[in-house]
Parts: C-alpha cells; sequence; structure tokens
C-alpha cells in the first residue's frame, strides 16, 4: 500500500460551465484524479435539458472553445480526460426571446403590422373625410393634417403598444 508521506495530492481535471458570453455557469467542479470518459463527466456535470457544446483543453491552452478543442458527442465514449485537463461546457442559448411564441405567429404579427404601416394614411384620410361629412366640421388645412398624423401614428403605434403591454 502506498502512502502520501505528507505530499500534497495533485489535484483532477476540472470541469467549468459558462455561457456563450464567457460568463461563468456555477462554481468549477474537481473531478477525482483517476481518468474518467467524457461521456461520464457530461453525465455527472452538464445539465442534459440545455443545448451546449463540449471542448477539453490541455493546461496553458485559452479556456475557450476552438475548431481542435471541441469534442463531438459521438468521440464521448472514447475519450478520455486526463486529470490535469479542463472541460468546458458551453452552454448555447435556446433562441427566440418571445416568450414562447412560435414562429408562425411572429411571422404573422410582422407581416400584418407592415401591412397596417402601409395602409395608415390612407385609412386616416378616410376616418377624417367620413368624421368631417358626419359632424359638418371642415377642417382647415393645418387642422386636418394634424389630424392626419395623429390618426396614422394611432393606427400604426397603437396595436403595437397595447400588444406589448399585455404580453
Amino acid at each position: 500500500m502506498r502512502r502520501n508521506r505528507g505530499r500534497p495530492r495533485k489535484p483532477g481535471a476540472t470541469v467549468v460551465a459558462r455561457d456563450v458570453m464567457g460568463n461563468p455557469v456555477g462554481e468549477p467542479i474537481r473531478l477525482g484524479r483517476r481518468r474518467h470518459t467524457l461521456a461520464a463527466v457530461m453525465a455527472r456535470c452538464a445539465d442534459p435539458r440545455r443545448p451546449h457544446m463540449v471542448s477539453v483543453h490541455r493546461p496553458g491552452e485559452p479556456v475557450a472553445p476552438e475548431d481542435h478543442t471541441v469534442v463531438l458527442r459521438a468521440a464521448w465514449a472514447t475519450r478520455l480526460v486526463r486529470p490535469d485537463e479542463i472541460v468546458l461546457i458551453t452552454y448555447i442559448p435556446l433562441g427566440g426571446g418571445a416568450g414562447g411564441q412560435n414562429t408562425a405567429k411572429q411571422i404573422g404579427s410582422a407581416v400584418a403590422m407592415l401591412a397596417l404601416a402601409v395602409a395608415a394614411p390612407y385609412v386616416a384620410t378616410g376616418l377624417l373625410a367620413s368624421a368631417s361629412s358626419a359632424t359638418g366640421v371642415m377642417l382647415s388645412y393645418n387642422a386636418f393634417t394634424a389630424a392626419h398624423f395623429g390618426i396614422s401614428a394611432g393606427l400604426v403605434v397603437g396595436p403595437t403598444f397595447t400588444r406589448e403591454r399585455t404580453s
């Protein structure tokens, strides 16, 4: 049986999790001194619900994913992690940012807003003309222009404002 004889044990591999901006996600995890397969390390340390990529770095290398350091999932079972290496898990954002809206709804909303922006000046003119004839009020050119711009802006901005406020 070997004894340590007062010498400090060398640390094992380190697992670091970061987001794509390089910000740390959680604390680094120190593994034991023995060798591990990358698949075992990932099963223990990575969040399987979040998409991620894995890179393995030797001492002295910059700890950032590069072409030669990224390990594909197919090679995880055979790739051994040495005790002096650093395993970097980079979590990739899920995308969207629309609070769960589907893509078809986003595209339809964008097309509707564009159509409303194109039609707003014509609709505003029609609304002003019908309101003027219904009430019998004659507007001067300046008043008509100001009302026209106000109604046009209200038609374009109003639905956007209320949609943003309700979601």
